[in-house]
């Protein structure tokens, strides 16, 4: 099961494309980041809206640590669905 850490945050928080997502690629099993349209459902771990609604558009790693976990059981319930 792939581990989500706070790059992985960063990185979607960041990310250019049209209504990013954090989603397992079902070919690698790694996480990645895309747009939304372009991936499958099941696969998605993360939404930037929802990440921006549970901490901000400006987060410390601090405040990331306990949510973290609660992306972590996200994740891997998409890798068992995937």
């Amino acid at each position: 099961m792939p581990k989500v850490t706070t790059s992985h945050l960063r990185q979607l928080l960041d990310s250019r494309a049209e209504q990013p997502v954090l989603y397992i690629d079902p070919e690698s099993g790694q996480l990645d980041i895309w747009a939304d349209a372009l991936v499958h459902h099941a696969s998605v771990v993360l939404t930037r809206e929802e990440l921006v609604d549970a901490l901000g558009d400006d987060f410390s790693d601090g405040d990331a640590d306990d949510y973290l976990a609660i992306v972590q059981d996200a994740a891997d319930e998409a890798a068992s669905a995937g």
